[in-house]
């Protein structure tokens, strides 16, 4: 449902401060109305200047050139939307929407697109990518995105690395001193049998270890930050 409102600021993309235009009832509510860019218009309602409300006509015209000021806009922004991930440390499914974008938009830049201009990809990892965004007339254009993880997300994922030690079973000599090298894949393998985790090996970091008992691997959250993962490496045939 579409609603008329008053714009109480200058907004690239939708019009200029005193305009009456039309937006979805849910984007008002959830965005302009909470962040203060505008209120609900109502009939012979005067700018905040004092002159006359610009009639719809006139609205719809300034949109149209505004249009032109918005896909230049675009074209310099890239933008970073932290999306939630599993505990397995992927992207969910529908992690992230048109609306959280339009809202990242409005917020962080005070670009204004239409949720349902926005045309979103398959988001399969964090990371760059594109979302497609239809502009008045007919126009497109692209949006560069940053996909992160979102922080309570990242909390979670170190609480469940830290929580305590790995282990890990390998060949030894009677004396405790290691076969073969314990490798990242390996660190990999074990997260995901023991933990549930599916991290790529490229992200963890295995020092030597030549014997056993304690050690630790670093392991890069999808965040950029890093954590120790304490390990117990124990003899292969220990039972």
């Amino acid at each position: 449902m579409q609603v008329p409102v008053l714009l109480r600021k200058d907004i690239t993309g939708i019009g200029r401060l005193g305009e009456t235009v039309e937006v979805s009832e849910r984007f008002a509510k959830r965005v302009l109305f909470r962040h203060g860019l505008a209120e609900l218009a109502r009939r012979n309602r005067a700018k905040p200047d004092g002159k006359p409300a610009p009639d719809m006509r006139e609205s719809t015209k300034r949109r149209r050139e505004e249009a032109a000021v918005l896909e230049r806009a675009l074209s310099r922004v890239r933008l970073t939307v932290p999306i939630h991930i599993g505990e397995d440390g992927r992207p969910k499914e529908l992690a992230i929407n048109a609306e959280k974008v339009a809202e990242a938009l409005i917020e962080e830049h005070e670009l204004f697109v239409d949720p349902g201009a926005i045309r979103m990809p398959p988001v399969r990892k964090l990371g760059p990518a594109q979302a497609e965004i239809q502009l008045e007339g007919g126009g497109r254009t692209r949006l560069a995105l940053n996909l992160v993880a979102h922080p309570d997300d990242i909390k979670k994922l170190r609480g469940r690395l830290e929580k305590k030690a790995l282990e890990i079973a390998v060949p030894a000599d009677k004396d405790g001193r290691i076969r073969e090298r314990i490798d990242e894949k390996t660190i990999a393998k074990a997260l995901e049998k023991q933990r549930g985790l599916h991290l790529d090996p490229d992200t963890i970091r295995m020092p030597p270890v030549r014997k056993l008992g304690p050690a630790q691997a670093e392991i890069q959250l999808p965040d950029g930050s890093r954590v120790w993962l304490g390990l117990q490496i124990v003899r292969k045939d220990k039972k």
